[in-house]
């Protein structure tokens, strides 16, 4: 008799944790706090004039002229030259993170990988003057202020219309 009373405590506690639980969850469900903010980089990009498509033929070009040993800062350019501040957040995008070891993309087998973003790889490439030329067009980060955006191209910017 003793160790049914025992047995039935037992499950009345359990139910009652049971219950509390699902108590919690529900509502910690209804008091999260909801993240109703936009990015930076997706208001950007959705002034972009580029396709997906574009921007990834840009983002490859700007990888093939990157991804050896030296840069060829002349294809680099070209890529860049026609770009406006909000098509280099598509790009930027499209090019995602990519392997970085210093002088190309690494391969699968390789040891010291690095993923890193454009910005990274640019920065790594180009002299710093060149890279700071960039820079003043495209931004220190992709979460600049929106008051720096504009619809210049890369080309005008730097004065070479």
């Amino acid at each position: 008799m003793k160790n049914k009373d025992n047995f039935i405590k037992w499950l009345y506690l359990l139910l009652f944790g049971v219950v509390v639980y699902i108590l919690m969850q529900i509502y910690t469900l209804f008091t999260k706090n909801k993240d109703t903010s936009v990015k930076v980089q997706n208001v950007l990009i959705l002034r972009s004039t580029l396709t997906n498509l574009e921007a990834e033929h840009v983002a490859n070009e700007l990888l093939i002229s990157m991804d050896r040993m030296g840069t060829d800062e002349q294809q680099l350019f070209r890529a860049l030259e026609n770009l406006t501040r909000y098509d280099f957040e598509k790009v930027y995008k499209s090019f995602g993170l990519k392997a970085y070891n210093g002088f190309k993309e690494i391969d699968v087998f390789a040891f010291d990988k690095e993923y890193v973003d454009l910005r990274y790889w640019l920065e790594s490439e180009l002299s710093d003057e060149f890279y700071s030329v960039i820079e003043t067009h495209i931004g220190k980060t992709s979460a600049f202020p929106m008051s720096h955006t504009n619809d210049t191209t890369f080309r005008n910017s730097i004065g070479l219309s």
